[in-house]
C-alpha cells in the first residue's frame, strides 16, 4: 500500500484544522464519517467532520462549530477551511477504496502541538448504528472515549 498519499491527506487535514483555530491549542481531536453512497463502498455518500480543541488558555476542550460564536474570525475564511476540511476527508477515504482498503466509516485524528499525530478507524455501519443510538448518543459515546 502507497502510504505516502496518505500521510500527506492527514498533515493536510491536520494542517486546515490548525488554521481554523484562533488560539493556541494543545492537543486536536478531529473526527469525520463517511456513508457510502447507495452503501456500494467505493462512492462519498454524506460525510460529516467536526473537530474538538483543547485550549491551551482555558485548558478546555472547545468545539470546532462554536469557534464562529466565540471568537471574532473572517467567516468566510472559516467556511472556506470547512469545505476543504471535508474535501480532504472524503479524498482520504477514496485513497483507501483506490488502495483496495476497506473503507473505514469513521476515523478520529489526534494530534499534538508538537505535531504528533495518531489515528484511529471505525469500520461501524452507520446506519445500524443510528438505527439504535441517537446522534447526541453517539457523540456522547465518542466524547468519554477521546476527551479525556
Amino acid at each position: 500500500m502507497n502510504t505516502r498519499n496518505l500521510e500527506d491527506l492527514y498533515e493536510k487535514i491536520a494542517n486546515t484544522v490548525n488554521q481554523m483555530i484562533p488560539e493556541e491549542w494543545t492537543k486536536v481531536l478531529i473526527e469525520a464519517e463517511i456513508w457510502s453512497k447507495n452503501d456500494d463502498k467505493k462512492n462519498v455518500g454524506r460525510t460529516s467532520v467536526g473537530f474538538y480543541y483543547l485550549s491551551e488558555k482555558s485548558k478546555e476542550y472547545i468545539f470546532a462549530y462554536n469557534i464562529e460564536d466565540m471568537f471574532q474570525i473572517d467567516t468566510d475564511n472559516f467556511e472556506e477551511l470547512r469545505d476543504r476540511l471535508y474535501a480532504y476527508c472524503n479524498e482520504m477515504w477514496k485513497e483507501f477504496v483506490n488502495q483496495g482498503q476497506e473503507p473505514w466509516s469513521r476515523f478520529t485524528l489526534m494530534v499534538t502541538n508538537e505535531g504528533k499525530m495518531k489515528i484511529d478507524f471505525a469500520y461501524d455501519d452507520l446506519y445500524e448504528l443510528y438505527e439504535n443510538f441517537t446522534s447526541d448518543e453517539i457523540e456522547e459515546m465518542w466524547k468519554e472515549k477521546y476527551l479525556k
